[in-house]
């Protein structure tokens, strides 16, 4: 997500996580020449889940398309919101609980940024599992 000289990337999340092990995550400001307009920027993460197994995820995945929204509807967990305006650099943080079953399960990334003329929106998923303790 870009606006105002910033763009705001999530860091990489364990691929496999423990039943209970709580999330936390961060997005890192990088600087980006080719916005200028200040925004308001929404950042937050989910999970959607469980399935039983790599091969259902991605195919339920497939097939489901949602807008960008903070909190995404539907999800197991949701993280904190995270709310700034785009000229801030440095390191923003989100928690979320632990998951309480085992399976593969959907993080959702989600950045929206709004600006005086519109705004724009990215939702971006990978896989994670979680495994009992």
């Amino acid at each position: 997500m870009t606006s105002a000289g910033f763009r705001y990337d999530l860091e990489p999340v364990p691929s496999v996580l423990l039943v209970g092990e709580p999330i936390h995550v961060e997005w890192v400001s990088h600087l980006d020449p080719n916005f200028s307009a200040l925004a308001d920027v929404t950042l937050c993460f989910a999970l959607s889940g469980p399935w039983p197994d790599a091969v259902t995820l991605k195919k339920e995945m497939d097939a489901f398309q949602t807008t960008a929204a903070c909190p995404p509807n539907g999800a197991a967990v949701v993280s904190d919101t995270v709310r700034i305006t785009s000229d801030r650099r440095g390191c923003l943080r989100a928690d979320a609980p632990g998951l309480s079953l085992p399976g593969f399960y959907s993080l959702r990334q989600v950045n929206i940024a709004r600006v005086a003329s519109g705004g724009t929106s990215i939702a971006s998923d990978r896989m994670i599992e979680v495994r009992a303790r």
